[in-house]
């Protein structure tokens, strides 16, 4: 366990060394590697079934049920072995129990069994906004994504509250908030949620009369969109962190490249990093321009997005 990275961060060298988990129901598992040549969900295999659900209680603890099960995230380290975080159903509303535990290659061994109460635990979502700004206070000057996160995570100036920078083309459910609130402890863990990306609907449902309502487009499917693995604009922490971490490079302006200098620097902090596909947060499908204002850099990076599918 000392040697694993479950109780402290290992200092990562770039965004895309650090071990992602994949999320699971008792149903279906929900996989990053996977990419766009294969289902992005698949169903547990029954032998699989019990591996993924190892979980141990105290003798004063009622006994759990499949129907107390909430959700799981796991992830593999090749030279060490598999870290498990499920968490259940508490016995009263926004309550959890969350078991943490380590499967070396040998005996599995029970890391922690808490319970969790998130009651009171608001998220409070921040969006930058362009040119959209009627009902919310503006800044002057040229846009910066970057600023108008920070400006709103340091706006708040009472307790450390848990913030989720989000975009305006994001659809989230509530399964997503508590996911956000499981993930993200002050001093401890960040969370930086793998988001499901919607195609193109008008090419999707083509051959349907009309294209279905938003709510019945957000399925996971090979068909209807992919893992956006290459993104890190989504994040959950507390503000404390973020502030402590240094916060967004401010010298870069326009949209994109100002995440990925965050997730680095969470990175190569002290902090957990939990990276792990979402259910229930989507990218909504729109029309990507790369306007040429935008540095090298950025604009290289848009251009790869608008690439993807």
């Amino acid at each position: 366990v000392d040697l694993a990275e479950v109780h402290a961060s290992l200092k990562q060298a770039t965004e895309y060394a650090a071990v992602p988990f994949d999320s699971y129901t008792l149903q279906k598992v929900y996989q990053l590697e996977t990419g766009l040549t294969r289902h992005p969900e698949k169903p547990v295999r029954k032998d699989k079934r019990d591996e993924l659900a190892p979980a141990e209680r105290s003798p004063d603890q009622r006994p759990y049920t499949a129907a107390d099960f909430n959700e799981g995230i796991y992830r593999t380290e090749k030279d060490k072995g598999t870290l498990y975080k499920l968490t259940f159903r508490g016995d009263h509303k926004h309550e959890f129990r969350r078991l943490v535990l380590f499967r070396p290659f040998g005996p599995i061994m029970q890391v922690k069994n808490e319970e969790l109460n998130m009651a009171s635990t608001l998220v409070n979502v921040i969006v930058p906004l362009a040119r959209r700004v009627d009902k919310f206070c503006q800044l002057n000057g040229e846009f910066s994504r970057g600023k108008g996160l920070d400006v709103g995570a340091r706006f708040w100036k009472g307790s450390n509250v848990l913030l989720f920078f989000c975009d305006v083309d994001i659809c989230f459910t509530s399964r997503f908030l508590n996911m956000c609130r499981l993930n993200a402890q002050p001093g401890k863990t960040v969370c930086y949620p793998v988001l499901f990306s919607q195609y193109n609907p008008e090419i999707i449902y083509d051959h349907h009369d009309v294209v279905p309502p938003l709510k019945q487009q957000l399925v996971i499917k090979k068909e209807t969109g992919f893992w956006r693995d290459f993104g890190f604009g989504m994040t959950c922490q507390f503000r404390s962190d973020f502030i402590n971490t240094g916060g967004f490079d401010l010298d870069i302006r326009g949209w994109g490249g100002e995440d990925v200098h965050l997730y680095r620097k969470y990175l190569h902090s002290s902090l957990l990093v939990v990276r792990a596909p979402v259910r229930g947060l989507f990218h909504l499908w729109h029309e990507k321009r790369c306007v040429q204002e935008l540095t090298p850099g950025q604009y290289r990076m848009c251009m790869q997005s608008k690439a993807r599918p």
